[in-house]
């Protein structure tokens, strides 16, 4: 069989089959098969959540090197994270610790934080997994292709004034962070960005707010490692969100604020990063209103 074709500029090309080893595919396939054992642990009954650990526990057995693609490419630590938080089965949460001694993430899953936080419970809304995982008050891109990250918990009209604050690590992400009302199928697309239609708003890197495909300068610039922040007050009519990068309250902010939302990060460069440092109700605004300088934005 002949083994090479001729393009259309007459460049004569050798067809290079690929292949894979043998211990390729079985480390594929044993990946396939913990990608597999993660989801049941989040979305199944208590009884196949243990059948899935012990699984899992099995297979981390015979490869010990596999547990970091396990960690850092799939929702485990996370995973776990939520039941050891959540879970009232005594049994099901030994099983969750005893795993996570076996993986050294002990210190992640009992990542708690005491009083009135809202952080415990936080959890990223993944649209799509191939692109992203979530991770301990956070999420983490695993390809280099955008993906609007919004995450748990709901916030309502109920919740009165809320404020969030997040940081993000990776040099060559495109930064921006926002709200969505509704999580969409359209969300899914490799150019959605907070703020392309009227299910989101969004902030970036540059200082721009972005509503309905529309840039808005002047807001000041942030970066990697900077702490960003919003607040919004579901107290006033109309229900406002406003914008904080490093502390300082920004010029450009929101009004008319649908009565649920949730908060959200957008990544888009591989193994970068975006965490929540602070989630937390409030019975006074941060924000001051009146400012000279100050322009609303309808939503």
């Amino acid at each position: 069989m002949d083994k090479s074709f001729v393009s259309q500029g007459g460049i004569v090309s050798e067809l290079m089959p690929i292949t894979h080893s043998k211990e390729e595919i079985e480390k594929g396939k044993m990946f396939a098969d913990m990608r597999g054992l993660v989801n049941v642990i989040a979305e199944k009954d208590d009884p196949e959540k243990i059948a899935a650990i012990d699984q899992l526990t099995d297979l981390l057995k015979t490869d010990v090197y596999a547990k970091e693609d396990l960690i850092f490419y799939t929702n485990f630590v996370e995973n776990l994270r939520q039941i050891y938080l959540n879970s009232e089965n005594a049994a099901l949460k030994k099983k969750v610790e005893d795993l996570a001694i076996l993986t050294s993430t002990i210190q992640h899953i009992r990542l708690i934080v005491e009083g009135e936080s809202l952080l415990n419970k936080v959890s990223a809304i993944i649209i799509r997994n191939t692109r992203a995982i979530k991770i301990p008050n956070g999420a983490r891109s695993i390809q280099s292709h955008g993906m609007i990250i919004p995450f748990l918990p709901d916030i309502t009209a109920a919740d009165g004034i809320v404020r969030c604050e997040m940081r993000f690590t990776g040099k060559s992400n495109l930064h921006r962070f926002g709200a969505v009302a509704n999580v969409t199928a359209k969300m899914n697309d490799l150019y959605y960005v907070p703020g392309t239609d009227r299910d989101s708003v969004g902030a970036e890197k540059t200082g721009e707010i972005i509503r309905r495909k529309e840039w808005i300068q002047g807001n000041d610039q942030f970066g990697e490692d900077d702490i960003v922040g919003l607040e919004v007050n579901m107290t006033v009519n109309p229900r406002t969100l406003h914008f904080f990068v490093k502390g300082v309250q920004q010029k450009h902010f929101f009004t008319g604020v649908p009565e649920k939302i949730n908060f959200c990060g957008y990544l888009n460069s591989d193994k970068s990063e975006f965490y929540v440092t602070l989630l937390e109700k409030s019975e006074i605004p941060r924000a001051e209103t009146g400012r000279m300088d100050d322009v609303a934005h309808p939503w």
